[in-house]
């Protein structure tokens, strides 16, 4: 399955007000901050309750639970690309690129957007 796939089928259970609009951007938005918020929570409760092997930070249950809020994350992923008119596949090449370049250019490292 390619992102332009995933992405087509996943919007097809969008269900969201304004989809393609602000209205729809301020909701994929902040959704893709809620389920961000969901995924780490994972991660601080295994934390909070959990003790860690060597090699293994997250019981295998709640890795299952994090691949599902990823999933989360993917789907919102795509509907803000939809609504700002992008598809995941542009947004996938025009990553790799910018990566590439700061790799070349020996700034992988380091902060700042523009490097």
């Amino acid at each position: 399955m390619t992102f332009d796939e995933y992405q087509e089928a996943a919007l097809q259970t969008a269900i969201y007000p304004g989809c393609c609009t602000d209205e729809g951007l301020l909701y994929s938005l902040t959704n893709l901050a809620a389920e961000s918020g969901e995924a780490l929570s994972i991660l601080s409760k295994a934390i909070r309750d959990d003790e860690f092997t060597d090699d293994h930070m997250l019981t295998s249950e709640k890795r299952k639970k994090l691949k599902a809020e990823i999933g989360d994350c993917l789907w919102q992923i795509a509907a803000v690309a939809f609504d700002i008119g992008y598809t995941l596949e542009d947004i996938a090449q025009e990553n790799l690129e910018k990566l590439n370049s700061r790799q070349k250019r020996g700034v992988l490292g380091g902060s700042g957007d523009e490097r």
